[in-house]
């Protein structure tokens, strides 16, 4: 994409192709190089003396923590698709949460958090009113925090919404191989040096190979996105129909109470939900999970496999108390054919039944 001054207001699967990179900076070569470094080179005192604080400035190398054009690229893209100020890339989802956490607060600060967050910050689709969150905070002076991982920069542009800071596990959909440990942190321009000197004064960063497989699974994040969402609707609206099935909680699903929202503002859904079973042991349950062949069974989500493993709110809730009808598992679903998926969940039900039956 051309650095010049005609105006285009080119759609986000455009966007997601052609920014974060600059071939002719690059020698003609579609991708970003990979720059592994940590020491950078000035050519004199008046260079180095001049290089600007990179918690300030974008863009600028001043020492590989700080970031590399490979690193730049990224959080360009990242920033841009979601309507943000700037990105910092971080190590893991887990640092992009941490970091704005400490940047934004103070001793004696109080900080109110939804009962389903992440574990070490929890997970399931709880599908929150973001814009009226963030109108109640912003009349008080507080500041909105969202991870917004399972949608993605690509289906909800939390920004446009009321939200301050967006983190995500960029290990998962912008990754979406199961193969990098990946953060990032967008922010508004308000939040920005806070957030960004926190991440910097922590030494928070991710390696070159993480970055560049982050940029190369975002150009592909629309596409991979659309399928997972068909595939999870298809498998979500079959196991709804199962006698087995209590209820399957996706926003997508016109059943679900956080439809109206979901529909209200999100762009599309990703291919992560939780399934509530009829009451049976705890030996049925884990025979149905192991008796899956296509599933696997581990942690974390977003890549191109399907994944399920069981999961108990009930032990890291706090303010309220989860009820259900019987146990939780939580599914991913891939990039597989639906109707193999399919296949292998009825054979698993039916091992489910066998075992609660004995």
């Amino acid at each position: 994409m051309k650095d010049d001054d005609r105006p285009r207001n080119y759609r986000k699967d455009t966007l997601l192709t052609h920014l974060g990179r600059n071939p002719e900076a690059q020698h003609g070569a579609i991708n970003p190089p990979v720059y592994h470094a940590s020491t950078i080179l000035s050519k004199n005192v008046a260079e180095w003396e001049n290089r600007r604080d990179p918690r300030v400035h974008f863009g600028v190398v001043r020492y590989g923590l700080s970031g590399t054009p490979t690193t730049f690229a990224l959080e360009e893209l990242l920033a841009k698709i979601e309507g943000g100020y700037r990105a910092a890339i971080v190590c893991s989802g887990l640092a992009a949460i941490t970091a704005p956490l400490q940047g934004l607060l103070s001793q004696g600060d109080n900080i109110l958090m939804v009962d389903s967050a992440y574990g070490p910050a929890r997970n399931f689709c709880n599908r929150e009113d973001v814009p009226a969150i963030a109108a109640v905070a912003h009349s008080r002076g507080a500041k909105v925090v969202m991870d917004n991982t399972w949608a993605t920069p690509y289906l909800f542009r939390s920004f446009e919404h009321g939200v301050d800071v967006s983190i995500h596990a960029a290990t998962k959909y912008i990754g979406g191989h199961s193969d990098v440990m990946l953060g990032a942190v967008i922010t508004n321009e308000e939040s920005w040096l806070p957030v960004r000197s926190m991440i910097a004064d922590l030494g928070h960063c991710a390696g070159p190979d993480d970055i560049i497989f982050g940029l190369r699974g975002m150009r592909t994040l629309s596409v991979r996105l659309e399928r997972h969402q068909k595939n999870a609707t298809e498998v979500a609206r079959w196991l709804q129909s199962r006698p087995e099935v209590s209820r399957v909680l996706y926003p997508a699903l016109p059943e679900d109470p956080g439809y109206a929202l979901w529909k209200r503002d999100f762009l599309g859904a990703s291919g992560l939900f939780g399934v509530v079973l009829k009451a049976v042991p705890k030996a049925a349950v884990d025979a149905f999970v192991e008796s899956l062949d296509l599933f696997g069974i581990g942690a974390s989500w977003g890549g191109y496999e399907s994944l399920i493993q069981p999961s108990y709110p009930e032990r890291s809730r706090t303010a309220t108390r989860w009820q259900a009808e019987g146990p939780l598992v939580r599914i991913h679903i891939g990039l597989e054919d639906p109707q193999d998926l399919i296949a292998d969940l009825a054979q698993g039900l039916d091992r489910l039944r066998t075992v609660a039956a004995a």
